[in-house]
């Protein structure tokens, strides 16, 4: 039985890693805290040696490749496939983040694994008692 109940909240926690941040992005405001917040990541991994971003607009497209440039009002992303610059009004900004390395993605696999294996086992020895 207790197994059930951690496996039960070990799935509650990783899902809530992921529905964390996409609440933040929902709320759809424009006001400054979400301007600024938007400028605080791009100036993070706007560097020279900076990492690849995924960009998401509120029109709902995505753009992915390294921040080039940042001003006061727009930043420049470089299109990973086209190589091309693309120019980025902060407002149009819902989110931007790097993308989970496969170091991060493996232990989250690995963990949700061990839950079902945990879970179907405990299921099996409820139904065998």
């Amino acid at each position: 039985m207790n197994r059930k109940w951690i496996a039960i909240g070990l799935i509650m926690f990783l899902a809530n890693i992921y529905v964390e941040e996409s609440a933040w992005a929902q709320t759809g405001s424009k006001s400054d805290m979400d301007l600024k917040r938007v400028k605080v990541h791009v100036l993070t991994y706007g560097r020279p040696d900076g990492p690849r971003v995924d960009v998401k607009l509120r029109d709902k497209t995505r753009l992915k490749g390294q921040i080039s440039q940042a001003g006061g009002s727009t930043f420049g992303v470089v299109d990973s496939k086209s190589g091309k610059i693309v120019t980025v009004n902060y407002s149009d900004v819902k989110t931007v983040s790097k993308p989970m390395s496969k170091w991060v993605k493996i232990p989250i696999l690995v963990v949700v694994g061990l839950i079902a294996v945990a879970a179907v086992g405990s299921a099996a020895e409820a139904a065998s008692n």
